[in-house]
């Protein structure tokens, strides 16, 4: 019995060894499809695994939103919010009501009575709200500008441009005199308060919130007011740790400015002093917080940081603060990218 089987077990092993049909007449197996390739999930993703995903897709794609000084028909300069479409370069308004015209009564306005009009205008995460800086009162609006509602009265010199939480239900602005931020909590009942760095010496000077609350409950820079022998910090950009435990701090590296949670990944951008010229900025991009922050291309710019909506650019202004450098992660580049008859271009946002 043990032979008559071996010698049809052997033929059998060795027509599938070879992958012919083991019956003769009966129709090959249907081959396995070929399964894609996995997508990484952004939010795992290290910087590498970012660049090689956006090397996929174009840099120039959405819009910016920005404050732009310009000179009106009338010859008088105006601030106002605008957009930039990156593909057609086109420049559109980016409120439907009109620029404002006047100035406050003196006293009243923020500024020192310079130039009227809006800025730091951001949109909300859902695109359906705008937030901006009248030089009086912090507003927010419908995305084109309807329907205004006053959040806050408090007279500010806006360091940054305002930002919303992830989850659209806050808003976060700084005073660049008394580096005072002031967080606006905007659901279920409108409240605003003061928020202070972790450590008592420091002075915020610009605020941000993580992706995800589970990293920690704010992402902001400080320093001192006054740089001498009892505080020798220019600036530190911090995390806040998530909880309620009252832990320090961690420091996201010093000498940063603007730090910025990508929008899809955990990476973190800011702003550095430049080592060979410390009068200006440098961007930089982390993979964790005090990291060594890795520069996708050399180039000195002014103030002010936002992400691109797929994690794959940043949007800083000139150092003179005529247009916008875009910086490429995937192909290591700066794009400069002029902003026709603008006097100044600030608090830029990049969006759908």
């Amino acid at each position: 019995m043990t032979r008559s089987f071996a010698g049809p077990l052997l033929i059998c092993a060795f027509l599938l060894l070879v992958g012919c049909s083991a019956v003769p007449g009966q129709p090959r197996p249907a081959p396995s499809p070929t399964l894609p390739v996995p997508t990484p999930d952004p939010a795992e993703e290290s910087l590498e695994a970012t660049r090689a995903r956006c090397a996929r897709e174009p840099l120039e794609q959405g819009r910016l939103l920005f404050t732009r000084a310009f000179t009106a028909a009338d010859g008088a300069l105006r601030y106002d919010l605008f957009y930039l479409d990156l593909r057609s370069k086109a420049l559109t308004p980016a409120l439907r009501t009109p620029t404002p015209t006047t100035l406050p009564p003196i006293g009243q306005s923020a500024q020192g009575l310079l130039i009227p009009g809006r800025v730091g205008g951001s949109l909300s995460p859902d695109g359906r709200r705008i937030a901006y800086f009248d030089f009086v009162n912090v507003v927010v609006a419908d995305a084109d500008g309807n329907n205004p509602t006053i959040v806050d009265r408090t007279l500010l010199r806006l360091s940054d441009a305002i930002q919303w939480s992830p989850d659209g239900t806050r808003i976060a602005y700084v005073d660049y005199i008394s580096k005072t931020a002031r967080v606006a909590v905007l659901t279920p009942t409108l409240s605003v308060k003061d928020e202070q760095a972790d450590i008592n010496i420091l002075s915020i000077s610009s605020y941000s919130w993580p992706r995800d609350p589970a990293h920690g409950k704010r992402l902001y820079s400080a320093g001192c007011l006054v740089v001498g022998p009892q505080c020798s910090i220019v600036t530190v950009a911090y995390l806040t740790r998530p909880g309620d435990q009252p832990l320090p701090p961690r420091k996201v590296g010093t000498n940063a400015i603007y730090p910025r949670w990508s929008p899809v990944s955990n990476l973190i951008a800011a702003l550095w002093l430049s080592p060979g010229n410390p009068e200006f900025l440098q961007v930089g991009v982390l993979e964790r917080p005090d990291g060594e922050p890795w520069t996708p291309a050399e180039a000195l710019v002014s103030g002010g940081l936002s992400w691109s909506p797929n994690g794959c650019g940043l949007v800083t202004p000139f150092k003179n603060q005529r247009g916008v450098f875009l910086f490429d992660l995937a192909r290591q580049q700066a794009v400069p990218v002029e902003i026709p008859d603008s006097v100044q271009v600030l608090h830029p946002q990049w969006v759908d």
